[in-house]
Formats: C-alpha cells, structure tokens, sequence
C-alpha cells in the first residue's frame, strides 16, 4: 500500500513539474552549531520503517545514524520528479532552528519552521519532527504534515 501511495505521489509530481519550465533553488547557509538537549526515551518509538529516496521506498535498516555527536549541514534537499524539499538549519541565538520549504515547479513554496529543535548525538527532536543524521544525508519526519505533497506515512531521505 505505501508503495502504491509513494508511487502515486511521484507521477502526480512528474506530471506536474511537466507543466512548467521554472526550478526550485536552495541557497547554502552555514552550518548550524549544535544545540544540546534531552530528548524524551520514547520519542524515535513506533515511527515509519520505510524512508522515501527519490521515488523509491527503503528500509530505514539501509541508513546508517552518523556515530557519536553529528554535525548538521546547512542544507539537505530531495528531489520527487522536479519537486523540491529542502532543509535548512539556522543557529538563532541558542537554539536550532529548522527551515523545511517544498518547492514545485510553477506554484508558490510552501514552508514551515521548526523552532528550539533539540540535536542530541545524531537525532533530532521538535515537538512534531523527528530526524536522523545519516553518514550521507538527513532521514526526516514530520508527524503533523499539513501540506498535501509531503508523504506522512515514511521518513523523506534528503542530502
């Protein structure tokens, strides 16, 4: 069934990026310094199995958690058949901040802020979100989607 839904997602993204020639850009920023926190024991339980790459489903057991205290990139995206999902952390103040936009051709990005994220090791923890430092990119997860176009179901692996 998540198959079926991840490759229902990708045509209809395909199909849509075909009507317009514009590209979604992401700029680089730097590195955001990390922002030590507890997060709560249960908080990674009971989550998707699955991560979306590209238009392909994996086992999140192909993803290797960057070891001991991971540094964040300034940037991580994913493409989904012209689609753009882009992550981009920010250091405000003391705390962490996460910057997710998805971008499609010919239509208006669409955002969220995640703010006082806590990076603890390799994971990372909002109230709503949960991600995982990999040794080649971002495993990330938002538990309260309110955007049509971004699965809910499976983690997005985005570098």
């Amino acid at each position: 069934m998540q198959r079926h839904l991840a490759i229902q997602l990708c045509c209809t993204l395909l199909i849509i990026s075909a009507c317009s020639a514009d590209s979604g850009t992401v700029s680089s920023l730097k590195p955001a310094a990390a922002v030590s926190c507890e997060i709560p024991e249960n908080a990674f339980s009971n989550l998707p199995t699955e991560a979306l790459v590209g238009s392909d489903l994996a086992p999140m057991s192909n993803f290797k958690p960057k070891s001991g205290t991971a540094e964040l990139n300034a940037t991580y995206r994913l493409e989904m058949g012209g689609a753009i999902i882009s992550v981009a952390s920010i250091q405000v103040k003391e705390t962490l901040q996460l910057d997710r936009k998805y971008a499609e051709p010919g239509m208006p990005p669409e955002g969220k802020i995640y703010d006082s994220t806590c990076l603890n090791g390799n994971k990372l923890f909002s109230k709503n979100l949960r991600a995982i430092i990999t040794d080649d990119g971002l495993l990330w997860l938002e538990l309260d989607i309110q955007s049509n176009f971004i699965p809910a179901d499976y983690w997005l692996f985005l570098q």
